[in-house]
């Protein structure tokens, strides 16, 4: 009983610190809404689009044809989707801000975006202006928006409007800032929140076959994803549509590694919860049974029903010290080994091992109870009749 009691104690510190992690992980500032987001992959690849034009026609075609849908407010393609395991990186160099080694300018996620892709995805604009359908018709006049993140690396405390900056090496072509960006967690929740570049999707080098297409809908993304889908078929049928999913599936996805092990260390917790209850009630039933004769004899000798419920119940309460006691020391090594799974909270966190420990004697004394309560009605003639 005592190593059932010290076994769940530190499982339940270790469940409830992945839970708290969990919670404080999903509270964090993403950058953007994930609320009333679908996305998918749509493709773009093959004889029938030879060069960029012809992707950039088509891209049009499914953001015109998707966004004419009842129900959906506004389309946008990228390259890559925030938190969606994605990883395209450029350096950044700033025409001001020269740098003797060329490598060591910072990098910046590559977000290569139709006009409405702020829009959709409600990312903030924290100074100047977002993209617009001139930004995407004009090749002439390069543009591009950093992230908070981005311009603070390079410019400090300088405002980044104006500057110009060159992506992807010293043989491109400079682009003038005209907005600044609200960070936005790429990497993961749990990361730093990266550096971004957003560049119209016509003005990059070269058109992505593979776009992931956003959509911002009035309600639940999935009434209208059936639709999206059809749409997209009816206009391009021998292109595959990967990964249709909300945005809050990519985000559950993206903490998954998490989840799993709350799932693990919650489910073992009420295993070896229900062990330790059902442990300590077998112990002290079984105990009073055996002990009839003898609780008798003091209730005919004038012990009171609470002098005998203070018996019984006591010797569990010794029991479940001893195994709480076992437990604070077990959980305390326990949890430290999970301390890269841990966001927000320290591994020896004091209210998630006060809770836990409050949690589990409460249900020892529940389970204590039921056989002092037995011991209690213990009859004095019936059990020397019994003898």
């Amino acid at each position: 009983v005592v190593a059932e009691l010290a076994l769940a104690l530190m499982l339940l510190v270790s469940a409830g610190l992945l839970a708290r992690s969990v919670v404080r992980l999903l509270d964090v500032d993403k950058g953007f809404d994930a609320n009333n987001l679908l996305t998918l992959e749509i493709n773009s690849t093959g004889p029938k689009y030879p060069d960029n034009a012809s992707v950039f026609a088509f891209h049009d075609r499914v953001r015109d044809a998707v966004r004419s849908l009842p129900g959906v407010v506004s389309v946008a393609v990228v390259n890559q989707l925030p938190l969606g395991g994605n990883m395209d990186m450029y350096g950044v160099a700033a025409q001001d801000k020269p740098t003797s080694n060329p490598e060591m300018v910072p990098s910046g996620d590559r977000f290569v975006v139709s006009a409405d892709y702020l829009k959709t995805m409600r990312i903030p604009v924290v100074e100047g202006r977002p993209f617009t359908a001139d930004d995407e018709r004009d090749t002439t006049n390069l543009v591009a928006m950093v992230s908070q993140s981005l311009a603070a690396k390079i410019w400090g405390g300088e405002s980044a409007l104006g500057k110009r900056i060159r992506l992807g090496g010293d043989t491109r072509p400079w682009r003038t800032i005209i907005g600044v960006t609200k960070n936005v967690h790429h990497q993961g929740l749990d990361a730093s929140a990266t550096m971004q570049f957003y560049v119209p999707e016509r003005q990059w080098f070269f058109a992505d076959d593979q776009e992931i297409l956003v959509v911002r809908t009035q309600g639940d993304p999935n009434a209208v994803a059936g639709a999206v889908r059809r749409t997209i078929r009816d206009i391009e049928p021998t292109q595959p549509i990967v990964g249709m999913s909300t945005m809050d599936q990519v985000i559950a996805t993206s903490t998954g590694q998490r989840r799993l092990a709350l799932v693990l260390f919650g489910g073992f917790a009420m295993a070896a919860l229900l062990l330790s209850v059902a442990g300590i009630y077998g112990v002290l039933a079984g105990n009073v049974a055996e002990r009839t004769r003898e609780i008798g004899l003091r209730a005919a000798l004038g012990a009171t029903p609470a002098r005998i419920l203070r018996l019984v119940v006591g010797q569990g309460a010794r029991l479940a010290l001893v195994g709480l006691g076992l437990g604070v020391f077990g959980a305390l090594a326990l949890t430290k080994s999970l301390q890269a799974m841990l966001f927000g909270i320290g591994p020896h966190d004091p209210v998630t091992l006060v809770a836990a420990t409050v949690l589990l004697l409460a249900t020892t004394l529940v389970a204590c109870l039921v056989p002092a309560l037995r011991a209690v009605r213990v009859d004095p003639s019936q059990a020397f009749r019994n003898d």
